[in-house]
């Protein structure tokens, strides 16, 4: 992640659009009618947790916005290809390791904070974090799932229990960094 970042540091960003980890994109979603009033409640938290993440003033790079497992090409267990650029955007760093951490999370058996760990670790061989960054990689990963679920929910419509679900992955999340 900290190399495909530092890669892309002198590329041409007036090409690269907002995209799903972006401050406002949630706000371009349409929501069917009855779900709305979940949406109003995953913006609310979305909104908090970015003021959050935004009052720490934390790096920005050009990102990946989708970086897992199935977008990781590897060739003796070492990665040698990353794919599926189409969320590459330029946005705080921190976001694109929630997003990783989000989307990995199930191959650690959910548990955040040794993949936070061995991500951080990684990625500060390569660029490091200033402590009040690596203080945000829970609320970047609580960012990530919001975002994720906004856009199922926009995409995908709702069901019966999907607001409950959400606050189960966020406080799932909010246990698995303790």
């Amino acid at each position: 992640m900290a190399l495909y970042q530092k890669a892309l540091e002198s590329f041409d960003q007036s090409v690269l659009r907002p995209n799903w980890l972006s401050k406002d994109y949630h706000l371009t979603l349409k929501f069917n009618s009855k779900d709305e009033s979940i949406a109003s409640t995953i913006m609310q938290r979305l909104n908090h947790l970015y003021q959050e993440i935004s009052a720490i003033d934390p790096k920005e790079a050009i990102i990946h916005g989708d970086l897992n497992m199935g977008n990781m090409l590897r060739k003796d267990h070492k990665i040698i290809a990353i794919i599926d650029l189409e969320s590459t955007e330029k946005n705080y760093r921190i976001l694109d390791i929630g997003m990783s951490i989000f989307q990995i999370s199930p191959h650690y058996d959910y548990d955040y904070r040794r993949l936070a760990k061995e991500i951080v670790q990684g990625y500060n061989r390569i660029t490091k974090l200033t402590n009040k960054e690596f203080g945000q990689i829970k609320n970047s990963t609580l960012y990530a799932a919001a975002c994720s679920s906004l856009w199922n929910l926009s995409f995908e419509g709702g069901y019966k229990d999907f607001l409950k679900d959400y606050l189960c992955l966020q406080e799932k999340i909010e246990k698995g960094f303790k």
